[in-house]
């Protein structure tokens, strides 16, 4: 498959999702948010809040709001769309987790 904006977009969203969705699983992002962000994750998300509530949100707004908070607290980036403007730290942190910018590639 020829390699363009639009399907690195979607390899990209793929494929943080599954690190988000592992570390928010595991409880790791948990540990590496702020105490603020913290509270807000679970009154959000955890079953003890969503259990009180007639609506919630859905899967995909839920991916979504981890993806940015990941992005933001966990790895530092400040805008996803300035890959050649990333910091050094930031590269470092997403070639760990399989992603990288490089070469226009994944």
């Amino acid at each position: 498959m020829k390699t363009n904006n639009t399907n690195v977009s979607l390899e990209l969203a793929h494929r943080l999702s599954e690190t988000v969705s592992a570390a928010w699983e595991s409880g790791e992002m948990m540990e590496l948010v702020t105490p603020a962000t913290q509270e807000l994750l679970k009154f959000w998300f955890s079953e003890e809040y969503c259990s009180l509530r007639n609506r919630n949100f859905h899967a995909g707004q839920r991916q979504a709001i981890l993806n940015i908070v990941y992005l933001h607290e966990v790895m530092g980036v400040k805008n996803v769309l300035a890959r050649v403007v990333l910091g050094r730290d930031a590269q470092d942190h997403l070639r760990t987790a399989g992603l990288s910018f490089e070469q226009g590639r994944l």
